[in-house]
């Protein structure tokens, strides 16, 4: 009883261990986790809801399948016009997170429907 009190309160430890040194590299991708890829380009300067900058915009996944996302910009700010972003997107339209790419990034078929949304 006592070895399994003191492997657990080493397991404890170790984790939060890892959580304080690497947190934000771990954190970012515990919440990718079971999510889907989409893509987008920034249109617009969003709307301001109470504090936060919302975004509603098409989305496309790696095959090109289009769907219509919603989210928010991290600390209210304005995200640049015509930047790409990848979503992480967790069941219909539940955005995990995001991070800007360069268009070379993104995959062909997705291009060419950002292209024929400007």
């Amino acid at each position: 009883m006592k070895k399994l009190m003191i492997a657990l309160m080493s397991l404890a430890v170790l984790s939060v261990g890892v959580l304080y040194f690497a947190g934000d590299q771990v954190i970012p991708a515990i919440k990718k986790w079971g999510t889907e890829t989409y893509y987008v380009q920034i249109q617009g300067e969003g709307k301001m809801d109470g504090k936060d900058r919302a975004y509603h915009l098409k989305g496309y996944n790696k095959e090109g399948k289009e769907k219509d996302l919603s989210f928010y910009s991290f600390g209210g700010r304005q995200l640049q016009e015509g930047a790409y972003l990848r979503l992480y997107v967790k069941g219909e339209n539940d955005v995990k997170s995001y991070e800007e790419v360069k268009k070379k990034d993104i995959p062909k078929a997705v291009q060419k429907k950002l292209q024929s949304n400007e």
